[in-house]
């Protein structure tokens, strides 16, 4: 599930300092049955997986200004608000958890092509070279795993700090991918385009 900003047809265009950083639906702890919190134990690493759908393996439809498949960035807090807005979060909490109001800290940043990913198709109408030269130096899971099947996720490595056992940890996943469109003299703007999709983890040992 991801959440677009600035959403499609707003004008004027940006993100705003009220756009929140998780969508409406995943501001609060509330979890469905399709949907359960996850569950970790001291020292474990959360495997964060999400599919290229294409940006990595077809970069030709990315679009005019986009010059790679953007970044990722996983944001982690043990006192998540409702209001948590992404100009108060995102590039403003750091590692050390000395950026901004100091209520969350980056537990991550990587690109998001994970040198690995693709979505592979043997219809000619889908072909990619990429996904084929991909696909048989990292063969994908196939019938082992009906939702990847012939395809690999990619993939984003999150320690979480240690904690005390029964306690709940909110993730922002943040898919930072910017255009820069040029002006055809020596001006460049940055159109911003960020994804982003928030989770609840509980320490059980």
């Amino acid at each position: 599930m991801t959440y677009l900003l600035p959403p499609d047809g707003r004008k004027p265009e940006g993100v705003y300092p009220t756009d929140t950083i998780c969508s409406q639906s995943q501001s609060h702890r509330e979890q469905s049955a399709e949907s359960r919190r996850l569950t970790i134990r001291n020292g474990e690493t959360v495997m964060l997986q999400y599919n290229e759908n294409g940006h990595i393996t077809k970069p030709w439809n990315n679009g005019y200004g986009k010059t790679d498949a953007g970044t990722v960035f996983v944001y982690g807090t043990n006192d998540s608000l409702p209001s948590d807005a992404v100009q108060r979060i995102h590039k403003v909490w750091t590692a050390d958890g000395t950026g901004g109001d100091r209520r969350g800290r980056l537990l991550y940043r990587g690109d998001f092509d994970d040198g690995r990913c693709y979505q592979y198709t043997t219809a000619s109408s889908g072909f990619s070279a990429i996904a084929n030269a991909r696909a048989k130096k990292f063969p994908g899971p196939g019938s082992n795993d009906t939702e990847q099947g012939q395809n690999l996720w990619c993939v984003a490595d999150v320690t979480v700090p240690s904690m005390e056992i029964g306690s709940e940890y909110s993730l922002y996943w943040v898919w930072d991918w910017p255009s820069s469109i040029a002006d055809g003299l020596s001006h460049v703007t940055v159109v911003p385009q960020v994804y982003t999709t928030c989770m609840d983890i509980r320490v059980i040992a």
